[in-house]
């Protein structure tokens, strides 16, 4: 383990060969400085805005723990494949475009403060199989594996074992986009709109039932 509590100041660049799980503090300033540390693959620390997992610690990173942070910004965790669990902080407002696409996430909690959430943020996330939402959260719920909009029945986010729930209306852009296990999708009798790639790259994809009416 290593803590840069003692360091938070330095300035300097580590590259920490050996180290398998970090903590930052709340109180260290990253600003331009990076912290590349090839081996390590448990995080705890600060979510800035504009950091990526793999320019600031490694792209071997198993677990990542926000300790703090509002916003997750576009490509975060892009494509590390590694990355199989994240916890969010409590104050998290947003989650970026392709945040999490391409990793190795199974489970994925929403807090109460999120009030943002890109298109895209979990594509290509195949062994997601639990997505859920904090019931004090103000602007999205879960149901049956799927986020949606409280309000306007609009799901933004689902996975290969999603089903759709009665009361949507409509199917988000680049909803299910990349889930490549997903093999048959039921459509509710209510949805009124399936916006643009919806399903894009849902290979295996071959059953989509419609209502009768």
């Amino acid at each position: 383990n290593f803590d840069m509590s003692k360091v938070a100041d330095s300035g300097y660049m580590f590259a920490a060969s050996g180290v398998k799980e970090v903590y930052l503090p709340v109180s260290l300033k990253k600003d331009s400085t990076l912290f590349v540390m090839t081996t390590v693959e448990k995080v705890s620390a600060p979510i800035y805005g504009s950091e990526t997992i793999a320019g600031y610690y490694s792209e071997y990173v198993k677990e990542f723990i926000g300790i703090s942070g509002s916003y997750i910004s576009e490509n975060f965790a892009y494509e590390i494949t590694s990355l199989k669990e994240i916890t969010f902080p409590q104050t998290l407002i947003s989650i970026g475009k392709y945040a999490f696409k391409g990793t190795s996430l199974e489970e994925v909690y929403i807090p109460k403060s999120v009030m943002g959430i890109d298109v895209g943020a979990f594509a290509f996330c195949n062994l997601l199989r639990k997505i859920d939402v904090d019931p004090l959260n103000e602007y999205y719920e879960s149901q049956t594996n799927c986020i949606y909009k409280k309000g306007e029945y609009n799901l933004i986010q689902g996975c290969n074992y999603s089903i759709i729930p009665a009361s949507i209306k409509v199917i988000g852009a680049y909803a299910f986009y990349g889930f490549n296990k997903l093999q048959n999708v039921t459509i509710p009798e209510g949805v009124t709109r399936i916006s643009i790639r919806a399903f894009k790259d849902c290979s295996s994809l071959s059953c989509v039932y419609f209502p009768t009416t």
